[in-house]
């Protein structure tokens, strides 16, 4: 992800995300998914995107869709009238 938005733009943005959260280490900063969220949206606020990450969310939003789709209960009550 470093790499695919900038190696300045994510420390700016871990650094900023490390004071917003109080976490003085990077690597405790870093396995927080709050601070990763946060960096995305400052990335992207910026103009920069973590193409594959994005891809990745994609494609699990679709197994879920997909998923959804294949186990939705059928109607089979029979018809009153």
């Amino acid at each position: 992800m470093r790499q695919e938005i900038g190696q300045d733009v994510f420390d700016q943005s871990l650094d900023k995300c490390r004071k917003e959260y109080g976490i003085p280490k990077k690597k405790h900063a870093l396995k927080n998914p709050s601070v990763i969220e946060r960096i995305i949206q400052l990335a992207a606020d910026q103009g920069s995107e973590a193409a594959t990450l994005n891809q990745i969310i994609e494609h699990v939003i679709r197994l879920k869709s997909e998923a959804h789709r294949d186990t939705a209960p059928l109607d089979t009550a029979p018809a009153r009238g």
